[in-house]
C-alpha cells in the first residue's frame, strides 16, 4: 500500500480520523523517501531519483511531473527540493 501524504485515514489506536504528515514518511540517511511507499503531497518541489538520474519535478495524484520529466518516469526515490 502507497501512503500519500495529505490524505485522511483512520487511526487504529485512536479510531479518529486524521491526516498523513511528512514526519510519518521514513526517510533514509540522506533524506531521501522510497516512492514505492510513500507519495509527497501534490505539487511539493522534489527531487526524482530514477535508476540513471534525478530529476526536478513534483507529484499530481500517483504521476510524477516536472518541466524536463518524461512522461514514462519510473521514480525510485524523493526527497524536498529546499529553496
Amino acid at each position: 500500500m502507497i501512503v500519500k501524504v495529505g490524505l485522511s485515514f483512520v487511526d487504529k489506536n485512536t479510531g479518529k480520523k486524521r491526516k498523513v504528515k511528512y514526519s510519518d514518511v521514513k526517510y533514509d540517511l540522506c533524506d531521501w523517501a522510497d516512492a514505492s511507499k510513500y507519495l509527497p503531497a501534490d505539487f511539493d518541489l522534489l527531487y526524482l531519483k530514477t535508476k540513471d538520474k534525478t530529476y526536478v519535478g513534483w507529484s499530481q495524484g500517483k504521476k510524477w511531473d516536472g518541466l524536463n520529466v518524461p512522461k514514462d518516469i519510473n521514480v525510485l526515490y524523493w526527497k524536498f527540493k529546499h529553496e
